[in-house]
């Protein structure tokens, strides 16, 4: 009967392969060779990790270096980036309060000079003939003199103004 074979020639030996060792401790199987061969290449493992490992702190060092200064450029162009920012608005402060003071000079010069003319002018149309004369000659002339007076405050408001925008686009394009 086929059923009370031994169960050792049931089943080939292909069937089941040579047990391998669990544990990672186990020293790899020694090749085919003399023992001399297999003695220099198991000497010969721990100086070419030894030797990898070299090579990898290396480049890891050369990297850390390429980081370390690629940092450091950004760093100073940011710092520098951020000195010309606040000069820029700085600068930019400064001609927002000039033109802020303009604006007022000329708002003064109009509730001081302008309206106080215009009430002039309207108390001479309705005031007699002869006294409309010699006060339309009065503010004629007062007007005039404020009229130069005023072309002169704005051509050296001007001048000033023009002197300070070209040196500030001189310098502006001398940091580009």
């Amino acid at each position: 009967m086929e059923g009370n074979k031994n169960t050792s020639e049931v089943y080939d030996q292909a069937d089941f392969p040579v047990p391998v060792p669990i544990f990672t401790g186990a020293p790899p199987p020694l090749p085919s060779g003399n023992y001399s061969t297999v003695l220099n290449r198991q000497s010969q493992l721990p100086q070419q990790l030894a030797s990898q490992e070299k090579q990898t702190t290396k480049r890891n060092e050369y990297l850390e270096q390429i980081l370390l200064s690629t940092m450091s450029n950004l760093e100073s162009r940011e710092s520098t980036s951020i000195s010309s920012l606040s000069s820029q608005i700085s600068e930019i402060e400064t001609k927002i309060d000039r033109y802020n003071d303009q604006l007022n000079t000329l708002e003064h010069d109009v509730y001081e000079i302008l309206i106080p003319a215009i009430q002039s002018i309207t108390e001479i149309i309705t005031t007699s003939r002869q006294g409309k004369k010699e006060q339309l000659t009065n503010i004629t002339k007062s007007i005039i003199k404020m009229r130069q007076n005023r072309e002169q405050k704005i051509n050296h408001i001007s001048r000033n103004t023009n002197a300070e925008l070209s040196q500030s686009i001189f310098w502006n394009v001398d940091e580009s």
